[in-house]
């Protein structure tokens, strides 16, 4: 999915109504994924235009890919400034997998079509990186070929996590299969089944499902990238718009995998430490209990010596003293043994 495929935008004038679903979906998901210490003046108002300094792209993909962010203008002013910045971003992505076909020219020159191509191959990039995890670990998506296409890898997500919540329904586009609200809602209902009675949901009207589960998505942290108004305008929905909200459902479903692997591993590692710590102080325990029984040898041989008269030590003390250290001995260590276990 690095490369901008036969699905990147082209064609249709730019006021088709495909390419003001894709700028504002597109730029909202952009400002979604902008880091919080990026200054606010750096939020897409017009994603055809906003780019062009190459700064918001450069902080955009250091906050998609945590790579570092490059010396670069911090003001620009010339067009040469400006081509600097972009190349710098450009060169980012290129380090992150992210092949494109359009140059830093198109981008300041305004190129929409281009720039939309551009954030759809990030988006595709980016949202869908798990994707090959996900098929490796033997998933939905690993019933793909490995050269399916990522619009297919995603539908064949989508219809694992829905099948049972929609018997008898196969979610097979982006498009018109979305319209009643039913694929959002069993989208939820699957990483939140308390939040979604879906036979609830079946009765009510389009409208209500939408608003219901782009509310409720939202709280689970997708961002709303969609209006309800989108599936009313008359005009078919575009694809990559829908891709790319549907895709953020699948981000956070891979990434609470992740976190969840790495809790279990975590216990796993402290489990393993805590054997181990168990283990030493078994063998501490022991060995002190070894040096005790060695230690409370050595006055029992030496009373026998003095009760008998045989001595050749120079021990000056008598029976009384010995016993009296005998029981001052083993009642310190006793109550020492007791304390480390």
């Amino acid at each position: 999915v690095a490369e901008m495929s036969e699905e990147a935008p082209q064609g249709p004038p730019v006021n088709a109504p495909w390419v003001e679903q894709q700028k504002k979906v597109f730029t909202k998901w952009v400002n979604a994924h902008l880091t919080k210490e990026s200054p606010p003046e750096l939020q897409l108002q017009d994603i055809q235009c906003d780019f062009d300094s190459g700064i918001a792209l450069i902080r955009l993909v250091n906050s998609l890919y945590e790579l570092p962010i490059p010396k670069h203008h911090a003001q620009p002013k010339l067009a040469i400034h400006m081509l600097d910045n972009l190349t710098q971003a450009f060169s980012m992505m290129q380090s992150a997998g992210v092949h494109l076909t359009l140059t830093p020219l198109q981008v300041v020159e305004h190129d929409l079509k281009m720039i939309l191509g551009m954030v759809w191959s990030l988006i595709k990039h980016y949202n869908l990186r798990h994707m090959q995890i996900a098929s490796e670990e033997g998933s939905a998506s690993s019933k793909l070929d490995p050269g399916a296409s990522a619009k297919n890898g995603l539908l064949a997500w989508v219809n694992d996590c829905t099948s049972v919540l929609l018997p008898g329904s196969k979610i097979v586009n982006f498009s018109s299969c979305w319209e009643d609200g039913l694929g959002f809602l069993a989208l939820v209902a699957k990483q939140r089944p308390d939040l979604v009675d879906m036979s609830k949901f079946s009765k009510q009207t389009k409208r209500e499902n939408l608003e219901y589960a782009f509310s409720v998505a939202e709280k689970l942290g997708i961002a709303k990238l969609l209006d309800v108004d989108d599936f009313f305008s008359g005009s078919p929905l575009d694809e990559h718009s829908v891709m790319t909200y549907v895709s953020e459902f699948f981000n956070v479903c891979q990434q609470e995998k992740e976190n969840a692997t790495a809790a279990a591993r975590a216990n796993e590692e402290a489990v393993e430490k805590l054997r181990k710590d168990l283990e030493e102080c078994q063998l501490q325990l022991e060995k002190t209990r070894r040096n005790e029984q060695a230690l409370l040898v050595y006055p029992n041989k030496t009373q026998g010596r003095i009760r008998e008269g045989n001595s050749s030590s120079t021990v000056r003390c008598t029976p009384v003293d010995v016993d009296r250290f005998k029981f001052s001995f083993s009642s310190n260590r006793l109550r020492e043994i007791k304390l480390f276990q």
